[in-house]
């Protein structure tokens, strides 16, 4: 009867050994789901600030110096994301710029489930750098129906 007991006693260890693991799998996906998801988010909204206070105040062209520190002022604030570099083009009526950035996730499906089979990832922002009420007053002091 004991002898039989204990044979049963070893399949629960087994079981929860393959239920333990997967538990282990899915937090580990959920963590890593969760600080992806809060780097991208932080990016986008630091690219959209870095833009705004480089282009709408009428700064000119982006440096390389200014597209560095904005790179080191990103890459402080992320915690999975590690940025590679930064490109930014500005054009007559809009700026856009580009993060490329890689995971340095060493769990391969993890990593393959976020990027997507690409060895390099990247975001885009884009501003428009028309200010209508600007033009507004403007045509309108040309035309005579403004005053200054």
């Amino acid at each position: 009867m004991k002898r039989r007991r204990m044979e049963k006693g070893g399949y629960y260890t087994v079981e929860a050994v393959f239920i333990v693991t997967i538990c282990i799998w899915v937090v580990m996906a959920l963590l890593y789901s969760g600080l992806y998801i809060h780097d991208r988010m932080v990016v986008v909204s630091e690219m959209n600030q870095k833009l705004a206070e480089k282009f709408q105040r009428g700064d000119g062209e982006a440096a390389l110096e200014w597209q560095d520190e904005a790179r080191q002022s990103i890459a402080n604030k992320l915690m999975l994301m590690r940025i590679k570099k930064i490109k930014v083009k500005k054009g007559v009526l809009s700026a856009e710029m580009t993060v490329t950035y890689d995971l340095p996730v060493s769990l391969r499906g993890i990593k393959s489930l976020f990027s997507g089979g690409r060895p390099n990832m990247s975001l885009a922002v884009a501003r428009e750098l028309v200010n209508p009420v600007k033009y507004k007053w403007d045509y309108d002091i040309l035309k005579g129906k403004g005053s200054r």
